[in-house]
């Protein structure tokens, strides 16, 4: 009886835990924005973020028409895979704000498959809208690698295939 009582908890607990870990989190929405963003999917970069999304990116401000026009001229020239190591997170109701370090890989076509590395400091803003989270606002610094704390583990994140 015991042993059935155990295997019992144990597919609950297993259940639980996986309907649980499947469950968007609000860094996952900024996870897809970047993972839209190395696919050149405008309706992706558009479902993540609000209508009044606003994006600080080094020392200028972009809005999503802005990063549309971007993402279609860039279509085709390059390759990205996105890094992501997150620093801290705060959710004050329908509000959170994430700090994270941002990590890129980038093929270029246009120069004999050159490869380059990339890293931003990034914060990010997202409200909760009918039960789903989206970007308000996303500010991105340009971060030397040296300047990155050697304890930063970045982990890929792919996206949905």
């Amino acid at each position: 009886m015991r042993i059935v009582q155990h295997l019992t908890f144990l597919l609950i607990l297993s259940v639980s835990f996986n309907s649980h870990s499947n469950q968007d989190t609000p860094f996952k929405v900024v996870q897809d924005f970047f993972a839209a963003t190395s696919a050149f999917d405008v309706k992706g970069l558009r479902a993540a973020c609000t209508e009044d999304f606003q994006l600080l990116e080094i020392d200028e401000l972009w809005d999503m028409d802005f990063l549309v026009k971007l993402t279609k001229r860039s279509e085709g020239k390059f390759q990205r895979r996105n890094f992501f190591s997150v620093i801290k997170q705060e959710m004050k109701g329908d509000m959170v704000w994430i700090s994270y370090w941002n990590k890129a890989e980038f093929v270029d076509y246009g120069e004999v498959n050159k490869k380059n590395e990339a890293f931003w400091l990034e914060s990010v803003v997202l409200i909760r809208k009918n039960n789903e989270w989206k970007i308000q606002m996303l500010h991105s610094s340009r971060a030397k690698p040296e300047k990155i704390p050697q304890d930063v583990v970045f982990e890929e994140y792919v996206g949905k295939s």
